[in-house]
């Protein structure tokens, strides 16, 4: 019998599923909706996902007397997305924003990380909850000639 290969799942709740549609697809993920109108489901790539639902559906899967935030007020997580290229960071944050998102803080300051080159910009889907879109590559800033489209 074959393994299942493994995927990683984000769950995230949400004040407004058609928001959360919106914002998914704007960044490019291909939204799976459940028919009850409380869930989607984006399918980012073939091992990963984000899981929007609404606060009362979030909040049972929760411990007891535990409580669904708001990201607006708290944050817990972030959630990073890798692309090929600078272009793609800025366009991603502009859709993301076009789609009811928030342009959010700068994680990274101009010329990287120490790390190699890192471009970071970031933006908050309707509900809050932060994505920062990365383009990584092992040279500096002024010779983005070397990048790689992997």
């Amino acid at each position: 019998m074959a393994s299942q290969k493994r995927s990683f799942m984000i769950s995230l709740p949400t004040t407004d599923i058609t928001a959360a549609i919106r914002f998914g697809t704007a960044l490019g993920f291909k939204p799976n909706q459940a028919p009850e109108d409380t869930t989607v489901h984006f399918e980012c790539n073939e091992s990963f996902g984000i899981f929007y639902s609404t606060h009362p559906v979030f909040g049972k899967w929760l411990p007891s007397g535990r409580e669904v935030v708001s990201a607006k007020t708290a944050n817990e997580v972030v959630l990073t997305v890798s692309v090929s290229s600078k272009e793609e960071v800025d366009a991603l944050v502009e859709r993301g924003i076009e789609a009811g998102g928030k342009r959010g803080p700068n994680m990274v300051p101009e010329g990287g990380s120490g790390c190699g080159y890192i471009y970071s910009r970031s933006v908050e889907d309707p509900d809050g909850h932060l994505f920062e879109i990365i383009h990584h590559t092992s040279c500096g800033p002024e010779d983005d000639s070397k990048e790689d489209d992997n």
